[in-house]
């Protein structure tokens, strides 16, 4: 019973301050919390033909834009480089624990190759440049 005596006195209030001031009267219904936008996120993956440590910051950044839940994450692929396959698995496992309702599209926008082609092949969604391709090695041909 006090509680809606406070609640009756501070609507009046407000009601009361509007008024003097000149101002529309304050909604005084609940306010609901809104809810933020989930948009597109777009993360460029440059594909460096030198070190890993590249491929480490990228990994952690990719895991703080997962974590804001966008409704799509589009990961931009460029360069001629290779991914090392450790690496590529630890993008993996960053991009199977994606939420559900977020949309994965990967752009190649250049020819790809061992653990770049992988990454490539989780998207939802799969672009390619149309003169570009996939290229795995096997482990005799590298040495």
């Amino acid at each position: 019973m006090e509680n809606n005596r406070q609640a009756a006195a501070k609507v009046s209030a407000r009601t009361f301050i509007s008024h003097v001031i000149g101002k529309k009267s304050i909604n005084t219904t609940k306010f609901m919390k809104k809810s933020t936008l989930r948009r597109v996120c777009h993360f460029r993956l440059k594909l460096p033909s030198y070190g890993s440590s590249y491929y480490i910051k990228k990994a952690l950044k990719l895991e703080a834009a997962l974590a804001r839940k966008p409704k799509v994450l589009r990961i931009e692929m460029i360069g001629d480089g290779e991914i090392p396959a450790d690496t590529t698995l630890l993008i993996r496992s960053i991009l199977m624990k994606r939420s559900p309702q977020t949309k994965l599209v990967t752009n190649a926008r250049s020819s790809l190759q061992g653990g770049a082609v992988l990454v490539w092949l989780l998207g939802d969604q799969r672009i390619i440049r149309d003169d570009a391709r996939g290229v795995f090695q096997t482990q005799s041909a590298r040495r």
